[in-house]
């Protein structure tokens, strides 16, 4: 993981791995939706320009989470 990480480190008070979770809960249960229904609360996940924009949405959480 470390590796993974290089050298970034989250800001102090951060709880990372439970942001972690968070994430990755999400991207998880937007892929089930796909699966299911095409779809999530209003948000198409049928095809590739949807799921750049989930990329996108989440690239902005993890810089939220990791930006002091």
């Amino acid at each position: 993981m470390g590796k993974a990480r290089g050298g970034l480190t989250p800001p102090a008070g951060v709880d990372a791995p439970a942001g972690n979770a968070f994430i990755v809960a999400a991207v998880q249960h937007l892929v089930l939706a796909s699966a299911a229904a095409g779809q999530f609360s209003g948000l198409p996940l049928a095809g590739e320009l949807d799921w750049l924009r989930v990329r996108d949405v989440v690239r902005s959480a993890v810089r939220a989470l990791l930006t002091p």
